[in-house]
Order: C-alpha cells, then sequence, then structure tokens
C-alpha cells in the first residue's frame, strides 16, 4: 500500500491527468491514471504540481551579523 497518491494532476513538462505515488518519503512512479491502494490520496483537480522553489543563496556575512 502506497503512503500518498496525488491524483489528476498536470505536470511542468504539460503532461494532464497524472498520477503520483509516494512511497517511504520517495517518488515511487509518476504515470498517468494510476488507481492503486494508498493510505492518503489526493486529488489534484488539474493544478499544477511541481517541486518545490528554493532559492539557496544567502549572504552569510549579514546572517552571521543581524545585518548590520
Amino acid at each position: 500500500m502506497l503512503d500518498l497518491l496525488i491524483r489528476n494532476a498536470a505536470l511542468p513538462d504539460g503532461r494532464q491527468n497524472m498520477s503520483i505515488a509516494v512511497q517511504g518519503g520517495r517518488i515511487a512512479e509518476v504515470t498517468e491514471g494510476l488507481n492503486a491502494p494508498a493510505h492518503e490520496t489526493v486529488d489534484a483537480g488539474g493544478l499544477l504540481l511541481s517541486p518545490p522553489f528554493v532559492d539557496a543563496h544567502f549572504h552569510l556575512d549579514s546572517a552571521l551579523s543581524y545585518g548590520q
């Protein structure tokens, strides 16, 4: 049984009606229309599903001096 199944998602590359299966905190499968048992199922309703946007840029000089 999957931990999480996200169904009916749009992906950044343009694919629609995609299902993302998550097991053990990792993406196990990305395929169209997957129907599998899961502890939690989320219907994305056709909304865009993308990786988080992370900006790893920071200024250590400002962080260590509290901006002064």
